[in-house]
């Protein structure tokens, strides 16, 4: 299975797209759209995003069309069983390390349309993923997004934590997370799963 992220689909959308390889099994969504594409692109963010929604339906490899770091091939080959086949890079040299922005916030992702009436508090962003059959395109402010998207349909098959999740994390840079947070109308909390929180772990981020 090959995951890639296309900041334009060829209709104007954002897709983080699965192409499977012969043996792997049916996928009932292959790609996660966005009405708005991250401004700053973190190619191991997408790779975690991409194996949250898609890793459970590859037979036995995974690659990502770009370079990631050993330490997250090895982090993704031991939270999934498969075989990671992208090529791998260094980590960033320690001066491109200080002039990156600083990860601080806690990032709350939603799938509930309903604006706040406030913006978030110090250290807080917010990113709502609204329907795209209801509504088309993105709105920012300073500390949140709203985004159109088909994650409502991804999340009738796929856990809607992983997919609120996976969409948190290609927006993470943009919005400095430190920490990302799920919600749920069924549950308050998400027993977060032992091999995501190893994933997001390899990338310096929180998840609740």
């Amino acid at each position: 299975m090959q995951i890639q992220l296309l900041p334009d689909d060829g209709t104007g959308r954002t897709a983080l797209l699965a192409t499977p390889d012969p043996g792997d099994r049916p996928m009932p969504v292959d790609q996660l759209l966005l009405d708005a594409a991250p401004r700053m692109l973190d190619d191991e963010c997408t790779a975690v995003a991409g194996t949250l929604l898609f890793a459970p339906y590859a037979q036995s490899e995974i690659s990502f069309g770009k370079k990631i770091s050993a330490g997250l091939a090895g982090a993704i080959q031991d939270a999934t069983g498969l075989t990671v086949t992208s090529k791998t890079a260094e980590r960033p040299r320690s001066d491109d390390a200080v002039s990156a922005p600083l990860q601080v916030t806690t990032l709350a992702v939603s799938l509930d349309g309903a604006l706040e009436a406030s913006t978030p508090g110090v250290d807080r962003t917010r990113l709502r993923l609204v329907p795209g059959e209801r509504f088309q395109g993105a709105l920012f402010g300073v500390k949140e997004a709203v985004i159109a998207s088909n994650a409502w349909y991804l999340a009738r098959v796929i856990d809607p934590h992983r997919v609120q999740l996976a969409a948190g994390l290609l927006f993470a840079r943009d919005l400095l997370a430190q920490h990302v947070r799920t919600t749920s109308e069924e549950a308050e909390a998400w027993a977060v799963p032992e091999e995501v929180a190893t994933l997001c772990a390899a990338l310096g981020i929180g998840v609740s």
